[in-house]
């Protein structure tokens, strides 16, 4: 079954993330279709029934059906769900968000026609707790083996309660094409928000900025495809997480990718 997979690949036009919170430049070509399922997980803190504090690791999924509408404009269709851990937890942060979102991707030309490749994002989501809109500019670079990529992205949160919010994710990288099938490579990202009004005793923890970088790496068998990365918290690195707080020392994101 792995090999069929395997050498089905040489025809799939699927778009493998290399780096898991980086998007790449490369869109789908028209009328295909692929499936694309999101994990993530960090410790953090959280309060037992009895008032104590443990360690527990509430994850966050995301489901993504990416379409080509031409061979340089790409719309993807989530779906979101962050169920926290229940049972005798209370004060849980949620790692990401629960909700539906929208969003078009495009090219501006053909892989390396211009001296970087670029592509621009739109996003909305309607989320449980707020409306967010987002906007991306992706930067590429095919160094031979080597592949060089960049995010620059803002995004505006409008929250159905308390202070809306900007803030900024940008996102960077590189992978190594060994073969075909294994690419390595190292990956930075950043989360920082600006509340439009600071609740009281100021700036909190989960506003930020939060730093991350560590190892990726991605398999590609052609029509089916696995990319993860663990990252460790960059900023703040003596701040002891308190319950409630989101953004541990270490975050991971597995992401497997099938073309319909």
């Amino acid at each position: 079954m792995l090999a069929a997979v395997i050498l089905a690949g040489g025809t799939a036009s699927a778009t493998p993330k290399e780096l898991p919170f980086t998007y790449p430049y490369q869109t789908l070509a028209k009328g295909e279709l692929e499936l694309e399922q999101y994990t993530d997980v960090s410790p953090v803190r959280a309060t037992t029934a009895d008032g104590q504090k443990a360690w527990v690791l509430p994850p966050a999924f995301q489901t993504e059906f990416e379409y080509g509408i031409t061979n340089r404009l790409e719309i993807g269709l989530y779906i979101a769900f962050s169920p926290g851990v229940g049972g005798e937890y209370t004060n849980v942060p949620a790692l990401g968000d629960t909700g539906i979102r929208q969003r078009l991707r495009y090219r501006f030309a053909d892989q390396d026609v211009l001296p970087v490749d670029i592509a621009v994002y739109g996003e909305v989501s309607e989320l449980s707790d707020n409306i967010e809109l987002e906007t991306k500019l992706i930067l590429s670079k095919q160094l031979g083996d080597f592949h060089l990529m960049a995010n620059l992205v803002g995004s505006r949160i409008l929250a159905y309660q308390g202070p809306s919010a900007w803030e900024i994710s940008p996102s960077a990288g590189v992978s190594y094409q060994v073969n075909p099938i294994f690419h390595p490579g190292i990956e930075y990202w950043n989360k920082t928000e600006f509340p439009d009004r600071e609740e009281d005793g100021g700036r909190t923890f989960d506003q930020g900025p939060h730093h991350y970088a560590g190892p990726v790496m991605m398999f590609n068998f052609g029509k089916l495809w696995w990319s993860t990365g663990v990252y460790a918290r960059m900023s703040d690195p003596h701040h002891t997480l308190d319950a409630g707080e989101g953004f541990g020392r270490v975050y991971a994101r597995t992401i497997v990718g099938l073309s319909l």
